[in-house]
């Protein structure tokens, strides 16, 4: 696995920790619902059940989509890369 990849992973890892702890802070949500609402968050999914109430909850939000569309993106082209390399050159054939 590249260190590319490795970063880009751990970036989403951190992300995902990160908002469970600010969430869980914020909201008072349980560690679960934090967690679940980050992740949820996180793959842009947003099914509506939790809302934040918290005018910086809505803000940390905002910052963490931004963040995390950003991070997947750059996760997803660094593993096209890599599949690239990998892959033999079909066109000389």
């Amino acid at each position: 696995m590249s260190r590319r990849l490795q970063r880009a992973l751990l970036i989403i890892l951190l992300l995902l920790v990160t908002g469970t702890i600010v969430f869980h802070e914020l909201e008072n949500w349980s560690w679960v619902d934090s967690f679940y609402f980050t992740g949820v968050s996180i793959l842009t999914i947003g099914y509506g059940d939790l809302t934040p109430s918290h005018d910086l909850s809505k803000i940390a939000t905002v910052i963490l989509g931004f963040a995390a569309v950003g991070v997947g993106f750059y996760a997803l082209t660094t593993i096209g890369h890599e599949l690239h390399k990998r892959l033999p050159d079909w066109s000389r054939h």
